[in-house]
């Protein structure tokens, strides 16, 4: 693997965590709100990330409503 590689892997790596973190941190804000669950755009979550979601007990689901759907949005449900 060359130089470039392995720095692109990296900074893949800081994203995935950081968008891991982010996640629960939303997800404990919403828990205490009283929600049930939250929407992001497909694109943010990788499937490493979206099993680990499912590995800490949540259930992640493909979401489209009338809004998502004129606006070309993919959208992805986490629910607990």
């Amino acid at each position: 693997m060359n130089l470039k590689d392995e720095m692109m892997k990296q900074f893949q790596d800081v994203d995935v965590i950081k968008t891991k973190e982010q996640i629960t941190e939303d997800i404990q804000y919403l828990m205490k709100q009283g929600q049930r669950y939250i929407c992001y755009e497909a694109r943010f979550l990788t499937e490493e990330i979206k099993k680990s979601v499912e590995d800490d007990g949540f259930t992640v689901t493909p979401y489209s409503d009338i809004h998502s759907d004129k606006q070309g949005l993919e959208l992805i449900k986490i629910s607990w």
